[in-house]
């Protein structure tokens, strides 16, 4: 798939997420940016200081993250079933995973006993987490409502049934939730 495609279509509306099955940062009453995204994908880390800095212009909006992983591999599945685990867990130590993924520290290969030393979890219960069926359905439901949604490639945001995927500039991303509006 492709990481860096730039497309901006109507995409089907987005109401609000269900903050007891979504992670959400930010307000969850108010108004979603969806983000559709892969730990693996260089682009998705490049667009962080973006979606950061949305953050900062339009505290109003909450993100909410679904798990779009594009490696066939293990490696890159497991990376979000074990952030599926931290959420089911904690919700809060959920943005600080997501974090660490995408910050220069990242490691290669996630370790859920090491993971779980970081956050504060119980590392039995994540490591059974990630490795149970009902979390990999949940990640894979995300991916497969990606897919129903139009998501070709990350990172794909949706607003207000508009959609735009790949690297956004913090202009480029104002830009796109402003014109949503």
């Amino acid at each position: 798939m492709v990481c860096f495609l730039m497309s901006a279509v109507l995409a089907g509306a987005c109401g609000r997420e269900d903050a007891s099955r979504t992670p959400i940062r930010g307000n969850a009453e108010g108004e979603t940016l969806v983000q559709f995204t892969d730990f693996d994908c260089a682009g998705c880390k490049a667009v962080q200081p973006s979606v950061h800095a949305l953050r900062i212009s339009h505290p109003h909006i909450a993100i909410a993250f679904k798990s779009f992983p594009l490696s066939d591999t293990e490696s890159g599945l497991w990376k979000h079933l074990v952030g599926r685990c931290v959420f089911n867990q904690d919700r809060d130590s959920f943005w600080l995973y997501y974090d660490l993924m995408f910050s220069s520290e990242a490691p290669a290969a996630v370790k859920t006993d090491h993971i779980a030393e970081l956050l504060g979890l119980d590392a039995a219960a994540l490591a059974a987490c990630a490795k149970s069926l009902d979390t990999k359905e949940a990640v894979l439901a995300d991916q497969l409502e990606g897919k129903k949604r139009g998501v070709g490639g990350t990172p794909s945001f949706f607003f207000k049934g508009r959609h735009v995927q790949g690297y956004q500039t913090p202009e480029q991303m104002r830009q796109f939730v402003n014109f949503s509006r």
